[in-house]
């Protein structure tokens, strides 16, 4: 009965998406790290320069290197920490994944793509460092729900981020989750975020898609009326007509923030979300089609 009455509380927030809310949901989704067994190794800076910091969640150790996820949590590219996230780390981790949650900048302290660049500077952290803290640096993967996944899905398409940050070709795989894929912002703030651009293409993971990207797992709710579903359902036809690894899943009755609470205890056996993400790593870094 606690359970229930705790699912119940955490699914009427969670449906209000009052966005005051939200601290009530991460204490809630945050206090199974009170009970993880991995390791977690907090604060530390990825990038000297601006002194953004990451927080690294580790399993238990039995000797093996372990695949890595990197997570970019959303925040319409404005707000977000990686302090609200141990729930995804302590999930990730409790499956054997060594998971990785950044910061990156946001607006208005910068425009479009410097949170992308943050995104990329963290992978290359990833790839320099992760093998001292048990993870496999060839077996590295990125995964963003909303703004985060936009930032994966172009660290995934356009090759340029990475490389610039010197790790080219780094990535195992993308997995997106409600992200926006395709969009021409329409309000003044949004047009503010990607700089006013002439040509909005440059933003959209869509734009990039050649055949030889990182396979990608695409997942959204179908109740989305933030991000709506056709954004993942066009970027996964793009990436089908070119040749590309892709699998797409869209939940009915899930909404914007709901795919996120399936990472949560409360909800965690009642969702196929984390089960569809695990067979997705594990199938891949076994070597099967996605």
């Amino acid at each position: 009965m606690k359970f229930l009455t705790i699912g119940i509380v955490f699914a009427t927030l969670l449906g209000g998406v009052a966005f005051g809310a939200m601290p009530a949901l991460f204490a809630i989704a945050n206090s199974a790290k009170l009970s993880f067994e991995g390791g977690t190794s907090p604060d530390i800076v990825f990038d000297r320069e601006t002194g953004l910091m990451l927080d690294v969640y580790t399993p238990v150790r039995d000797g093996a290197p372990k695949p890595v996820v990197v997570f970019f949590y959303g925040g319409s590219w404005q707000w977000g920490d990686r302090g609200d996230y141990p729930f995804v780390g302590v999930t990730l981790a409790n499956e054997g994944f060594v998971t990785v949650v950044p910061d990156y900048r946001k607006y208005p302290d910068v425009q479009f793509p410097a949170f992308v660049e943050d995104g990329a500077k963290a992978v290359d952290w990833v790839r320099e460092n992760i093998a001292n803290l048990g993870g496999d640096p060839e077996r590295i993967y990125v995964m963003g729900h909303s703004a985060g996944a936009h930032i994966a899905a172009l660290l995934g398409t356009d090759e340029r981020y990475l490389a610039d940050a010197g790790v080219a070709n780094a990535l195992s795989g993308v997995i997106g989750l409600a992200g926006p894929y395709r969009f021409s912002p329409s309000s003044e703030t949004f047009q503010n975020v990607f700089g006013n651009l002439d040509d909005y293409a440059p933003m959209k993971a869509t734009t990039f898609v050649d055949g030889g990207e990182p396979q990608m797992l695409l997942l959204h709710g179908q109740d989305d009326g933030i991000v709506e579903a056709g954004h993942s359902s066009d970027l996964a036809k793009t990436i089908m007509a070119r040749g590309g690894c892709v699998a797409a899943e869209f939940y009915p009755d899930m909404g914007h923030y709901g795919i996120m609470s399936a990472f949560t205890w409360v909800f965690r056996n009642s969702e196929p979300v984390v089960r569809d993400v695990v067979r997705f790593l594990s199938d891949s870094t076994t070597g099967k089609p996605c």
